[in-house]
């Protein structure tokens, strides 16, 4: 064997081995990047049980909410009024032409802003079983008990509580519209009671809001989009289902209808 040739082989070989390098290398990388999107994958779904139990804990917040202004129909039926393809904004403007009705705007902030029109007596009864179990004595006499606790503490206690709702419902969102939590692995349980909730504070949220620039609750808002957009998908998926069954069914019944005899003339 010649020295070119040997020459030539030393080249292939070590061109070989530079290939089979590189292909060792690629493929490592790409193993690696898999690891490391599962155990991103894993991470955002731990996080999302995690926030699962946080908005448990928040339903406790949400239900005394629905609770309070569910006493008051008037409030509950005009701040229901609303659907969730309605609710895109978030600010004064698209609330004041979905409450066109100068009655309805003035009794929706009454109640939720300078809350005049707060049941006292409702608001203390709850008050009992609110965060921070503010403590009083409750007679069973119930129209003595603004004796124990003022109006204008009632009203404080409520805002309070609607900030703080809020308020976990931001913290609560964020880690998923951040992509930290995978929103999908808790949508199906969640997503109906999340809906109504932001749904109920739709006016005070609007309210907070003079601009759609900078806007407080963006990431309520935004997950608010995410799921009721779904949601949406879902039902108009539903429908066309539905419709397309009953035509079928339609079909079904026409081909398979037993025909009518024709009735006998009798000729004379």
């Amino acid at each position: 064997m010649d020295y070119v040739t040997i020459v030539a082989a030393g080249i292939i070989a070590s061109s070989l081995l530079s290939v089979l390098a590189i292909f060792i290398s690629l493929r490592n990388n790409y193993l690696s990047k898999e690891a490391n999107d599962l155990n991103k994958a894993f991470g955002k779904t731990e996080k999302a049980h995690e926030m699962a139990k946080v908005y448990e804990e928040l339903m406790k917040d949400t239900s005394l909410l629905s609770s309070i202004i569910s006493a008051h129909r008037e409030i509950w039926a005009i701040a229901n009024n609303i659907s969730y393809e309605e609710m895109k904004d978030f600010n004064t403007e698209e609330r004041d032409r979905k409450f066109d009705s100068d009655a309805n705007r003035s009794c929706l902030e009454k109640f939720f802003v300078s809350k005049e029109s707060l049941c006292i007596q409702t608001l203390q009864i709850e008050l009992a079983t609110f965060g921070r179990r503010i403590e009083f004595y409750l007679p069973e006499d119930n129209e003595n008990l603004a004796k124990f606790i003022s109006y204008e503490r009632a009203c404080m206690v409520f805002e309070e509580m609607m900030i703080c709702t809020l308020n976990k419902l931001e913290w609560f969102s964020m880690a998923f519209t951040t992509g930290l939590a995978d929103e999908t692995v808790v949508y199906q349980s969640l997503h109906q009671s999340f809906l109504n909730v932001v749904k109920l504070l739709y006016f005070k949220i609007a309210s907070c809001n003079e601009n759609i620039y900078d806007k407080y609750y963006v990431n309520t808002i935004g997950l608010f989009h995410i799921w009721s957009s779904r949601q949406q998908e879902a039902q108009e998926e539903v429908r066309k289902m539905e419709e397309e069954k009953a035509q079928a069914i339609q079909m079904v019944g026409e081909i398979y209808q037993p025909k009518q005899p024709k009735p006998k003339i009798k000729v004379e």
